[in-house]
């Protein structure tokens, strides 16, 4: 699967602008940034900026109410899931997918990853666990 980011990333380069990003993931963008952690140094500014239509932000909910997307995608579950009740109304399950990059639980070892993902409630959405 990989990372959550760099998913992005490919998605960007294969969609452009069409490919909506929300909220808005400003360092994976070549506008530039500053503070990042090991300064991001494979998924910083890696996207061209008019790869990002930023006017679709003002219709996004519009957007998700009237089918516009094809596919949503929650790139980092446990990071928020912006919109889900709306989205699971205007949404089939198999047109969601929540992805989970997370990396392990430091209290178990890394032997086991601590995903609070309810099975039974995502029961046939597409839903991708880095480890388990």
């Amino acid at each position: 699967m990989g990372c959550p980011i760099l998913n992005l990333h490919r998605y960007k380069n294969v969609l452009g602008a069409e490919c909506h990003d929300y909220p808005k993931v400003p360092h994976l963008y070549t506008e530039g940034c500053e503070g990042m952690w090991g300064r991001g140094i494979t998924y910083t500014n890696i996207v061209n900026a008019n790869n990002r239509n930023d006017e679709y932000d003002n219709t996004v909910v519009d957007d998700i109410m009237n089918h516009r997307y094809d596919i949503v995608i929650y790139g980092s579950y446990h990071r928020g899931v912006p919109f889900i009740d709306m989205v699971s109304l205007a949404y089939k399950p198999n047109e969601i997918v929540f992805l989970c990059g997370e990396d392990c639980d430091r209290e178990t070892n890394h032997t086991k990853h601590k995903c609070d993902l309810n099975q039974n409630v995502l029961f046939g959405y597409n839903v991708f666990i880095r480890e388990q």
